[in-house]
């Protein structure tokens, strides 16, 4: 039988540091999940990013939520599955 997955939405408000992307990155990379969307933007000081993957094990939903909030410079977070605004469609 195979695991449930459900769609997952991750939004995060950090402090801009070079290092910030690839850690962040890190929490899907370490379970073997590929992001469909993703989205980094300036907002003032602050930088948002969004990710959102179309089918994640479900129980793998939490596990990267934590690694997210964990992050250094986070001073945000969306709870992970909750709906943040669409990201914007490629130029």
């Amino acid at each position: 039988m195979s695991e449930p997955v459900r769609p997952a939405a991750f939004n995060l408000l950090a402090e801009p540091s070079v290092g910030f992307l690839p850690r962040a990155l890190e929490a899907f990379s370490k379970r073997g999940l590929l992001p469909d969307r993703m989205s980094l933007r300036r907002e003032g000081a602050l930088v948002r990013l969004q990710v959102e993957l179309d089918a994640m094990p479900a129980d793998m939903v939490h596990r990267v939520d934590g690694d997210l909030a964990r992050l250094v410079g986070v001073v945000e977070q969306v709870a992970a599955g909750a709906t943040p605004a669409p990201l914007a469609a490629a130029a």
